[in-house]
């Protein structure tokens, strides 16, 4: 634990000081943590001065994205959607932080001190299997857990030759089943995480499944 940011919060760090990480970021004081292994992050994206690198990832729900923090500024990587989903607090040269993003959604955000360092992460909806003929059910995948309290998924489909429409909104699942309604062809999916005062992430790029 450190009061390091004016408020006790809880970090971790190797032996010998380096890789400082932030796991909390909250009002209340942070103390008397229970220990258990965390799993490495899917994704790293690196924050030097003016950049983040990627400044787009793709990953998947449940997938754990780190930000090194390289300077040799401080810097900030603050989740721009309005729902404050995440936010590492000031940071410098040196330390991490990570997040675990529980849903499908395209997440933007940015730097609070320096305006222009800004990205976004990509959480794509999974589709299994990725191809199949018309009575194969698709089991199709937009979070990794049931959507928090006062939140909810949105989820649309593209059937063939047409255009993305609503196909399961307000939903607090995050996995259906879908057998193919339209014909063979290009069957394609995305989803968002979405509070209850109306702000969301935007839609990420669709997932396909192949109907023959």
């Amino acid at each position: 634990m450190s009061e390091r940011d004016g408020n006790t919060e809880i970090y971790t760090m190797e032996a010998d000081g380096t890789d400082l990480l932030r796991l909390t970021s909250t009002p209340e004081e942070e103390r008397m943590p229970d220990w258990a292994p965390v799993p490495s992050a899917n994704v790293t994206v690196t924050a030097t001065d003016n950049a983040f690198t990627p400044g787009s990832v793709t990953a998947r729900p449940g997938d754990r994205v780190r930000w090194r923090f390289a300077g040799p500024s401080v810097h900030t990587a603050t989740d721009r959607t309005g729902m404050g989903l995440f936010g590492s607090g000031s940071v410098p040269p040196g330390g991490s932080y990570a997040f675990a993003f529980v849903s499908a959604g395209s997440y933007p955000y940015a730097c609070l001190l320096h305006s222009e360092m800004r990205g976004a992460i990509e959480i794509a909806v999974l589709a299994r299997p990725g191809s199949g003929g018309q009575s194969t059910e698709f089991t199709i995948t937009w979070a990794d857990t049931a959507a928090p309290t006062r939140f909810v998924y949105d989820v649309q489909l593209k059937r063939p030759e047409s255009t993305f429409i609503d196909w399961m909104t307000g939903e607090s699942a995050g996995a259906a089943t879908f057998v193919a309604d339209a014909g063979r062809g290009a069957y394609v999916f995305r989803a968002r995480l979405r509070n209850a005062g109306g702000d969301a992430s935007d839609y990420p790029r669709g997932t396909s499944i192949q109907v023959r």
